[in-house]
């Protein structure tokens, strides 16, 4: 199990990190272990497996309804079942602006290998054209690269 920090606010969020998730039903969060962040907002502990599917290409393109629906299949197919909506968040370095991505997340809060995580998001990152993409194992948050 990882902690998550759920923070009060998008603001509050955004002052602790440069990049969070706002998820549906949960609020803005951030997985981190840094204690410094800890009273910014509640911390739980969460052993979930997921993957953040994007809705956006690397280029700003809208990524096809019928690729989403792929790549949501293949999620499901793995064990990741149950989804939720979310917006991604991540501040640009050259400008501070704070950019946002409408997200699905593909989740179980049972056990999956983590191999079949970390390959279907490396699938996604091709099939969605990705530099990166935010995975979950036992609540940790990772990122898969479409370089290695």
């Amino acid at each position: 199990m990882h902690p998550r920090i759920i923070f009060p606010s998008i603001e509050t969020a955004h002052k602790a990190s440069p990049f969070f998730i706002d998820e549906e039903g949960v609020g803005p969060w951030l997985g981190s272990s840094d204690q410094d962040l800890f009273s910014l907002g509640v911390v739980i502990h969460t052993a979930r497996n997921a993957i953040h599917i994007p809705s956006l290409e690397r280029t700003g393109k809208a990524i096809s309804g019928e690729v989403i629906a792929d790549i949501c299949q293949r999620a499901a197919s793995i064990g990741l079942n149950r989804f939720v909506h979310a917006t991604g968040y991540w501040t640009l370095e050259s400008s501070g602006i704070l950019q946002t991505e409408r997200v699905k997340i593909a989740f179980s809060e049972d056990a999956i290998d983590r191999d079949l995580i970390r390959g279907t998001a490396k699938e996604i990152v091709f099939k969605a054209n990705q530099e990166a993409v935010a995975i979950e194992i036992e609540g940790l948050v990772e990122q898969i690269f479409s370089k290695p």
